[in-house]
């Protein structure tokens, strides 16, 4: 790895206007909801995007976690049976990532954009979709998001998109996906867009606020506790191989 500060936030600033992107019939989107046993959150969430999305190319993927509770299934029935949306079924809660990682599987091949949102998440303006796309394509960024975090390492601060709203071009993501399953709970966000800026995706946080992440704590306390210290032991070692990795690419 080299000494320099990796920041997201190098380069450019996109032109954020609020800009209608009329794409062509291809430039469909996947939006990727993953759930567990929050029908409530994703009751609103859906209907968010019903009502604020001006850009209507899109398709629904919603992942269940295997949720356990009647009021879970039930509106997951309702969804399915209604033909708006793709349910896929988890036997089992495999957590974020790697449930993200089967709705992109299950997602339209027709689809060039993919678009992940946490259930918990509510769109607030009409143009959320047009306004990612734009982004991406101005910056010919193939990752961008709403905001940013950072993680630090040796002193470093690394900053990284936050997945709750974030889009990823098909071909961003069959060079850098799928989301790293080692940490299905904490850091693949970071590890995907430590792989994007080694991939020279440009990954770009928009900071404008198209949707409201109400940020809602779904983990017990002790498993979110080991899950950290996964990360803590787990996220070096996984950095490096993949510095390594990009600079065997960068020489050969």
């Amino acid at each position: 790895m080299t000494n320099k500060p990796y920041s997201v936030l190098d380069g450019p600033r996109a032109d954020l206007e609020i800009v209608t992107h009329t794409p062509p019939a291809e430039d469909k989107v996947s939006i990727i909801i993953v759930h567990r046993d929050r029908p409530e959150h994703l009751n609103i969430c859906l209907q968010s995007v019903a009502v604020c999305s001006s850009n209507n190319n899109y398709e629904l993927v919603v992942v269940d976690n295997a949720s356990v509770r009647k009021e879970s299934h039930d509106y997951l029935d309702d969804l399915q049976s209604s033909g708006d949306c793709k349910v896929v079924r988890n036997q089992e809660n495999l957590y974020w990532a790697k449930a993200a990682n089967i709705g992109a599987k299950a997602a339209s091949k027709d689809s060039r954009y993919f678009v992940f949102l946490h259930d918990d998440t509510v769109i607030l303006n009409p143009s959320w979709l047009d306004l990612l796309i734009n982004s991406s394509d101005a910056e010919k960024s193939g990752h961008v998001g709403v905001t940013i975090n950072k993680y630090s390492w040796n002193g470093q601060d690394f900053q990284y998109i936050e997945e709750w709203c974030m889009l990823v071009t098909r071909e961003c993501w069959e060079d850098c996906g799928p989301f790293n399953e080692e940490l299905p709970v904490i850091g693949s966000p970071f590890l995907f867009t430590f792989a994007t800026e080694y991939g020279k995706h440009r990954p770009q946080a928009t900071q404008v606020p198209i949707a409201h992440h109400y940020q809602n704590f779904s983990l017990d306390v002790n498993e979110y506790d080991r899950a950290q210290l996964d990360a803590r032991e787990k996220l070096p070692k996984i950095m490096h191989k993949m510095a390594q990795r990009a600079g065997r690419r960068v020489a050969a």
